[in-house]
Order: C-alpha cells, then structure tokens, then sequence
C-alpha cells in the first residue's frame, strides 16, 4: 500500500522519535511516524529539568514523582590519571532551590504514554515500517521504505539513531573542492552554524576516507 502525500514524517521508533511525532502533529501537521517493531526498552533516562517541563507541557509526564525518581544530587569525580586531581565534588538540588536536578524515567514507561496519547491525535498516523532511502528535492523528500512503498513530505525529522538514513547533511561540493577533500596534508573543518546548536569538528583521516566514497 502507497502512503500519500503528507505534511511531515518523523523517522524513528525509539523515545525521541515518538516524542518528536507528537510534538509535530500537535503542531496541526499531518504527521507519518516510521516506527518499526523493537522489543521492550528495558533502559532508563535520566532527563534533567527543562526536558521534564518539556514532557510535561506534551502530557507524557503529569506529575514527575508520580512517573519516576528524583535526582537530587549530582557529585562530579575527575577519574584522570593526572598527579593532581580535582577534588570530589557533590552538588545537592536543595541548595538551589529546586525540589530535584531531573527526574529518572523507566523508557518503557514513557513509551506506553506516549502510545496513549498518539491514538487520541487523528493528525498523527503510524506506519510500522524503515526508511532505507531518501530523495531529497528543492520543494520535496520522497523516502523509500524498507516495505517498498514511498512517502513524500516537505519536513522529515531524523530521529532513528546514529545509523540513520535521513539524518545526515548534504554538502554540495564542486570537482576542484572534492580534489582538495581527498588531500590528506589539508585539514577538513566541518562548521554548523545554528541559533541554538553552533558546532565545528574536525574530520578524521577515516571519517573523510570514507565520506570520499560518496563522490565515486
């Protein structure tokens, strides 16, 4: 079966993906969620404040203590191998002011809400499939599922782990800049310039090794 054309597709099965589906279809989006079958998240998230506030605002999380348990300290260890080590330090919510730094949640937990809350939102459709391929156009993506069928969106939102097959950025690069990237006396920077997320690495000799693969 053909899923049509929708306004957003979020790719991902895991807590960020479903968090990330219901944040975009209550937006008013009509919103695809690529959620393949996994079995039981046994882990847990520690998530500090303003992710909590954030879950709340969504209604996964109602009440906090209700949900998981507080982190009310936090002690920071230098474990270098250093002569001189920083002390031990242990940091406590209270002499801040606040009931707790964040708040453990079991992932399973947070999982079943948020399968609550995705059936009562008609905006929001999940379809137990994979991206395997995206085509990215000036006005469109078009992604090809592991199922054989396709869906198209203007907004697709990445969130299916380091493996993905959306998240990643495309860097149109001419003949002469792709001779200079496979030089390995020249040092490669790549910078993402954000409002909120400014960040600039440098490439390895294998992360570019294998980047150049893509050229041909």
């Amino acid at each position: 079966m053909r899923v049509p054309q929708t306004d957003a597709v979020v790719v991902g099965g895991g807590l960020a993906g479903r968090i990330a589906a219901l944040a975009v279809a209550r937006s008013g989006l009509k919103t695809v969620h690529l959620a393949p079958p996994a079995p039981p998240d046994r882990r847990t998230s520690a998530l500090m404040g303003p992710s909590v506030a954030y879950l709340q605002q969504l209604g996964i999380v109602a009440d906090p203590p209700d949900f998981g348990e507080a982190l009310r300290k936090i002690r920071i260890i230098d474990a270098t191998d250093r002569l001189i080590r920083a002390p031990e330090t242990l940091f406590d919510s209270a002499e801040a002011g606040l009931a707790a730094f964040g708040w453990n949640f079991a992932n399973a937990a947070l999982a079943a809400r948020c399968e609550e809350i995705a059936v009562g939102l008609p905006a929001l459709t999940t379809v137990p499939h994979f991206a395997r391929e995206i085509d990215i156009s000036a006005e469109n993506c078009r992604l090809l599922l592991d199922s054989g069928d396709s869906i198209e969106a203007p907004l697709v939102v990445g969130a299916d782990g380091k493996t993905s097959s959306v998240h990643f950025l495309h860097f149109p690069l001419k003949r002469e800049q792709i001779a200079v990237f496979r030089d390995p006396s020249v040092a490669v920077l790549i910078g993402c310039d954000h409002e909120h997320y400014a960040h600039m690495a440098v490439l390895s000799p294998a992360t570019r090794a294998e980047l150049a693969r893509d050229f041909g």
